[in-house]
């Protein structure tokens, strides 16, 4: 007794390519097993469209060389022929009945014809469709490398398809190659990050030396996640630099320090100033000469808001209140950018922090 197929489930309004092959295979294997219709699934019988002027869809009476018992009229094989269309139509609910039952032509057209309404009909351009393709929201790694074979898997060409290449079609249905497979896994790595393939050729150079990427992927997808880590940790560290460099970079004019009084515009230690010194420093001042005015403006955040007169001459960072948790963490990112902000400013030897007084301590 031949084993039964599980119970077929129709067509869905969204299904995959993987999905809609899975009802197919199960829809065929369930109909081998009716001798009535078996005959109908080789790749090579066809029939012809149903109309009024043409009600038999092509087919003629048995000959004579066909045994008795299995010599069928042209009206008894029309018939168990749209029996069998009428099955795969009751399966099929996405499209018109009369799509499968009247106007197919063979089972490679039904199957053309769903594709069609799902949109992954095998044509040469069905191809052009894997550039689209994007990791969703929340899907695994591996359910994104197994769509990604499943659709390449779909698109390689079959003696049935009717898809030439170079003007030949394929005389035997094509198989994935290792360098396909290859550039699977290469556009899988990409998709989850663009450096990630970069880090896999550092990661894993002296393998890969006698090893395909593909062979690695169960390698590679076990390590997935400290991967993903450390490039997660190098873009931090690069934001962080960047931010510190920008900060380094921003030019201002420093602040007045408390107890000194700027000189008036155009004097120097309350001097007039020359035309000759006056276009002198503007020169050097175009020309980036003038280093204090690049610097930032010095400013306590702390001290500001706590009303000390000593708020602008010192940084936030220099202040004798800040807790040592927090100083310990700026001299960190401070350390990540590769500069130290305060010390690009030409500090005075006798600069100290700000000390507590006694004012502030109570």
């Amino acid at each position: 007794m031949a084993a039964r197929a599980p119970k077929q489930w129709p067509l869905t309004r969204h299904e995959t390519i993987t999905s809609f092959e899975n009802w197919r295979q199960n829809l065929e294997y369930t109909l081998s097993l009716d001798p009535n219709f078996s005959k109908f699934l080789e790749r090579s019988v066809t029939w012809t469209k149903k109309t009024a002027d043409n009600p038999l869809r092509g087919f003629t009476d048995d000959s004579d060389s066909v045994p008795e018992s299995l010599r069928l009229t042209a009206v008894q094989r029309a018939a168990q022929l749209e029996l069998m269309l009428g099955q795969i139509a009751n399966f099929c609910p996405v499209i018109s009945r009369n799509t499968i039952v009247k106007n197919s032509t063979s089972l490679s057209a039904i199957w053309q014809a769903i594709r069609l309404h799902f949109g992954f009909q095998s044509t040469g351009a069905h191809l052009l469709d894997f550039a689209s393709i994007r990791r969703e929201h929340d899907e695994r790694p591996e359910d994104l490398f197994q769509r990604l074979m499943a659709f390449v898997e779909d698109t390689l060409l079959t003696t049935d398809a009717g898809i030439s290449h170079h003007g030949v079609l394929p005389s035997t249905n094509e198989d994935m190659s290792p360098t396909l497979e290859n550039l699977v896994c290469l556009h899988w790595l990409s998709l989850l990050h663009t450096g990630l393939p970069a880090l896999v050729k550092q990661r894993y150079g002296p393998e890969l030396r006698c090893r395909t990427l593909a062979s690695l992927k169960p390698e590679i997808s076990q390590s997935l996640a400290s991967l993903m880590d450390e490039l997660r940790s190098a873009e931090d560290a690069q934001v962080l630099r960047s931010a510190a460099a920008s900060f380094s970079r921003a030019p201002s004019r420093p602040a007045p320090t408390a107890g000194r009084t700027q000189p008036p515009v155009g004097t120097a230690a309350g001097q007039p100033r020359t035309a000759a010194a006056a276009g002198r420093s503007a020169a050097a001042a175009a020309a980036g000469g003038d280093r204090r005015t690049q610097r930032p403006a010095r400013s306590c955040a702390l001290c500001k808001a706590a009303g000390r007169p000593e708020s602008d001459t010192h940084f936030l960072s220099r202040c004798r209140f800040l807790p040592a948790s927090d100083r310990r963490f700026m001299a960190g990112i401070r350390l990540i950018a590769g500069c130290d902000v305060d010390a690009d400013f030409d500090e005075p030897e006798d600069d100290d922090p700000v000390s507590p007084t006694p004012a502030d301590e109570h």
